[in-house]
């Protein structure tokens, strides 16, 4: 059981918020489609500009998140987000949504994305006792998948009956339960890690930290590999419901529904092991 009762609260802004990030990503996918006429490779793009940042800019992400504290990075980020949230939903409400701008706002999510997910990573260690990491860890995960779950459940029958500009108006919305959270908080309550001071090589000496310690660096092999070659059903989900099936906004939800019932078990059941294991880690 988790004790920290700031992460509690935390988890609580995190569910709200990730919940409207999966009701945005599934009417991003479907405005997409809808602009590009059910064109596939423009859902590959926009789906590529959002997370390219992410691969080639990640470890100067999580050393600019080394020189400050993670929680006034996470107030900055969410606020941006939501902004970046609020722009489409302008667009379509206006009849202005084009291509381009999908590309473009996609980018932008995507580079503030390099800051905000090492430190999120990184405030939920210094929210929690050393003990409780590993739990905390799961727990999150557990509520990342029940907002994949429910988000987009939601997304659908909200863009059937308004359209897709609410879609993102909600993601907005939803950005705003968890900036409250991060202003209720405790900024000394936990662990908070001090910033490192600026210094030289800092990227390099992460690389070389990994390479020197074999066990992190195959669990990093094995999330890269499961990410490049596992993690692709959001792209093939989306065609094969619009394409092959032809099926409405809601159906397109519900597909993303059904594949986050299993990672929200599987987030479950690591909760309860407080250590995790190179076997475990294979064997999943």
């Amino acid at each position: 059981m988790l004790k920290s009762p700031d992460f509690r609260l935390f988890a609580l802004g995190q569910t709200v918020s990730n919940t409207g990030t999966w009701i945005q990503k599934v009417a991003q996918d479907w405005l997409a489609l809808e602009l590009s006429h059910g064109n596939g490779t423009v859902l590959g793009i926009t789906t590529a500009l959002q997370f390219l940042p992410l691969l080639l800019l990640g470890p100067y992400g999580g050393v600019l998140v080394d020189r400050h504290f993670t929680r006034r990075i996470l107030l900055a980020s969410q606020t941006v987000m939501a902004v970046l949230a609020l722009i489409p939903a302008l667009l379509v409400a206006t009849g202005t949504a084009r291509l381009d701008a999908l590309y473009v706002l996609a980018l932008a999510l995507g580079l503030t994305m390099v800051v905000e997910k090492p430190a999120l990573q990184a405030f939920i260690g210094e929210s929690v006792a050393p003990g409780e990491l590993v739990s905390a860890l799961a727990f999150n995960s557990a509520v990342l998948n029940l907002a994949r779950m429910v988000g987009p459940a939601l997304a659908g029958p909200l863009i059937v009956l308004f359209g897709p500009g609410p879609a993102f108006l909600a993601n907005t919305l939803s950005y705003l339960a968890v900036i409250a959270c991060l202003l209720r908080m405790d900024p000394l309550a936990g662990c908070p890690a001090p910033p490192v001071p600026r210094a030289k090589q800092q990227v390099r000496a992460g690389l070389r930290y990994v390479r020197d310690h074999r066990d992190l660096a195959l669990t990093l092999l094995l999330v890269a590999v499961v990410a490049a070659f596992g993690m692709n059903f959001q792209i093939t989900t989306a065609l094969m419901i619009t394409r092959v099936y032809q099926a409405p906004p809601a159906a397109f939800g519900l597909g993303n529904t059904a594949l986050a019932v299993g990672s929200v078990i599987g987030s479950l059941l690591a909760a309860r092991h407080p250590r995790m294991t190179g076997r475990r880690l294979a064997a999943a």
